[in-house]
């Protein structure tokens, strides 16, 4: 088991987590756990796998990134489209989510960590439709020097910050699509090629 180097989980609905004995699996290098949608937070030792090159845990309920994800080096496809806190019975009413709207709020969405500098190797990230809005980067977002492609559709920026795209040299696409509150974007000449796709933006 410990040569295993591909688990794919897909649409396993009633996975709701994974055994800590996962980081025992160092020669692991695809994680796939897409549609797994009682699914909501990775085991502690998944730093341990070092050698993981794609993570994909989009549609669970994983509301919040852990920190020690920045240990895995050698992560090239990260995938977290349309990741989303589950919203409880407690926490939830039609009230408090028109209360929301009222104030402009944006609910539940997915929580990075403060800082992701150590994804040196990371080219491609997908962060569609996950209720990020303007404060949701960590300030060294742009510090990811592999990163060519980059989803933010479907989320709720009014004014994309700087240090968000600004500083990734080597983008060539980014996704922009289904984003109706944007109402700017930083400059992006230090890119030399980008293909910016802004269907329904507006």
């Amino acid at each position: 088991m410990e040569c295993l180097s591909v688990i794919d989980l897909s649409k396993c609905r009633s996975l709701g987590f994974l055994p800590r004995t996962l980081g025992h699996l160092t020669c692991l290098k695809s994680l796939k756990l897409s549609g797994c949608s009682k699914f909501s937070k990775l085991p502690n030792t998944l730093n341990e796998i070092t050698g993981l090159v794609l993570l994909d845990v989009s549609g669970t309920v994983m509301g919040e990134v852990p920190q020690s994800i920045v240990h895995l080096v050698k992560l090239k496809e990260l995938y977290f489209r349309g990741c989303k806190a589950s919203t409880s019975r407690k926490s939830y009413s039609p009230f408090r989510w028109l209360q929301w709207r009222h104030q402009g709020q944006i609910p539940m969405g997915l929580v990075l960590p403060p800082s992701i500098s150590g994804l040196s190797s990371l080219q491609k990230l997908d962060l569609g439709y996950c209720n990020l809005h303007d404060g949701s980067f960590p300030s060294d977002f742009g510090s990811l020097p592999s990163l060519e492609i980059l989803d933010l559709s479907g989320n709720h920026f009014i004014n994309l910050p700087a240090s968000t795209i600004s500083n990734l040299m080597q983008l060539k696409v980014l996704y922009l699509d289904c984003c109706p509150r944007l109402k700017s974007l930083p400059e992006l000449k230090q890119v030399d090629m980008l293909y910016l796709l802004l269907y329904n933006v507006w």
